[in-house]
């Protein structure tokens, strides 16, 4: 089977779509990102779409419970998951309590980037019609 590129993108990075992408097109199967999310809902469903654009597995091991600071209190979102090459969450742990899960996956999966037979994620850009500064 071989190894597994891994790529790695920390908290807040989830919000730009070009972090995973650049990612992709160097390779990377899995993407790794630790984190320490306030917002809730955002950047589980964020990480779904990266997963399903980028055909990667995504896990995010996010901070649960709360922090006390001079400017106020922080709440941790927790619901930390693993995410598939088609969007699918294949692990989501709860919001108020850590745990430790092991998920099996198949590195195949994240080499395959048709998403149809016809469709390929990165083969199908049309870089030339980016915009570039």
């Amino acid at each position: 089977m071989g190894g597994v590129r891994i790529g790695m993108m920390i908290c807040f990075d989830w919000a730009f779509p070009e972090i995973t992408r650049s990612l992709a097109l160097q390779g990377m199967e899995v993407l790794c990102h630790p984190s320490n999310l306030v917002l809730p809902k955002h950047c589980q469903l964020a990480m779904r779409v990266r997963s399903l654009e980028n055909a990667v597995f995504a896990v995010t091991a996010n901070r649960c419970g709360e922090e006390r600071r001079p400017h106020g209190t922080l709440r941790f979102t927790g619901r930390s998951q693993v995410t598939g090459p088609r969007g699918e969450v294949l692990f989501q742990a709860p919001a108020a309590r850590g745990v430790v899960h092991v998920e099996r996956i198949d590195p195949s999966r994240a080499r395959d980037k048709n998403l149809t037979p016809r469709n390929h994620l990165l083969r199908d850009r049309r870089t030339e019609f980016y915009f570039s500064r």
